[in-house]
């Protein structure tokens, strides 16, 4: 799957079907304050790594890759 490269540094990855993992992470989040601001500055920084200009620039080089072949 591709979230963890869209995640990165910027999230808590989680086990999909245990609910116990999400309540551990969610649980630190909601109660370590230093852990929470880190998180959230990483997740900030991740979010900066995407953009609609740069999403419409590497779509314009793949179409362009497509059509020469």
């Amino acid at each position: 799957a591709s979230l963890p490269e869209v995640v990165g540094e910027g999230g808590v990855l989680v086990e999909p079907d245990s609910v116990a993992s999400a309540a551990v992470a969610l649980a630190r989040l909601l109660r370590d304050d230093a852990y929470h601001g880190e998180m959230q500055a990483r997740a900030l920084r991740q979010a900066a790594r995407f953009s609609w200009e740069r999403t419409a620039a590497e779509t314009a080089v793949a179409y362009r890759d497509a059509v020469r072949g």
